[in-house]
């Protein structure tokens, strides 16, 4: 064991999986006590927001490893939490259990997170870890993220996913690729100006995406992003029409897209500003937290938040 087991901290959503963590935490806490023994504690996050303030009071109580037990959304509560804690970004290490709709984060494509719930909990129980770069995003209110903070139909998408709760019964990556085309379909573009460290872009916004991570509900849609980068990839498409959207979707899907394709702009940046003529919608990591400023700033923080290494 490490110097951590005696603080180790589980915030378990279970709604997550449509509620089948629910229904199999008893399973899942009989294989902890199995591999941990009591070193450990657990609290249920049973609301939007519950992750983080549960978060908050375990780093208040002097936990220093907090696993996230659900999806991108209960991780990034936790990571917020962690990250709004005074100096804890690099005191507290982050864990995972898979246990979610949206994982992307988790792929082999990012951070290649083990997929069975033993080589999960052997990670966590060996305590390597390791730092890497946020994204910060600065909107109606402040949010950090580890995966893809995006604007236009991207986070549009994750709106209706997360917040109307729309194609429930539909499992899967095969959900975002319906919820895309329907919002393709009637999409409307905000024209904005987006300034980057060396170039700054007038149209009218289709899409934007930033993060240290590929994917994004499925699709590959920042191949050049990387945890080893301090500064964080993006995408910007705009002046794209309504079919033109279409038939980008399986382009991006696959991430076959790049800066040949006009309308297009794809590189490196420490921080982007966006401004627009209208309100923009703004999500990262899959949760919609701005709705009505015109104005987003988007930083990325490097060797913010230490992870838990299964390496």
């Amino acid at each position: 064991m490490t110097d951590i087991d005696d603080q180790l901290f589980f915030v378990v959503n279970p709604n997550s999986q449509g509620g089948k963590t629910r229904k199999e935490w008893s399973k899942f806490e009989k294989v902890l006590k199995d591999s941990l023994g009591n070193n450990f504690d657990f609290k249920l996050a049973d609301g939007i927001g519950t992750g983080m303030e549960i978060s908050k009071d375990a780093i208040q109580d002097g936990c220093n490893t907090i696993v996230s037990v659900g999806g991108e959304g209960t991780t990034n509560e936790v990571v917020n939490a962690i990250l709004q804690s005074k100096n804890s970004g690099k005191t507290i290490s982050l864990g995972f259990i898979r246990s979610g709709t949206a994982n992307d984060f988790l792929s082999n494509n990012v951070y290649d997170w083990p997929i069975t719930l033993e080589e999960q909990i052997k990670a966590i129980k060996r305590g390597k870890t390791r730092t890497i770069p946020i994204t910060k995003v600065i909107g109606d209110i402040t949010r950090f993220g580890i995966n893809i903070a995006d604007a236009g139909i991207g986070a549009k998408v994750s709106y209706d996913s997360s917040v109307k709760r729309r194609l429930q019964w539909i499992k899967g990556d095969f959900r975002y690729t319906l919820l895309a085309v329907l919002n393709a379909i009637r999409w409307k573009n905000n024209p904005a100006t987006v300034k980057f460290d060396h170039e700054e872009v007038e149209g009218d916004l289709t899409l934007f995406m930033s993060g240290f991570s590929q994917m994004g509900g499925g699709f590959q849609t920042l191949p050049q992003a990387s945890l080893e980068n301090d500064k964080m990839a993006y995408l910007l498409v705009k002046d794209f029409s309504r079919l033109k959207i279409l038939k980008f979707l399986n382009t991006v899907k696959k991430g076959k897209h790049n800066n040949s394709i006009e309308g297009i702009y794809m590189d490196h940046s420490s921080k982007i500003e966006i401004n627009a003529e209208n309100p923009i919608l703004f999500e990262i990591d899959g949760e919609p937290f701005s709705y009505d400023s015109t104005k987003i700033i988007i930083e990325a923080v490097p060797n913010a938040l230490r992870l838990i290494d299964h390496t």
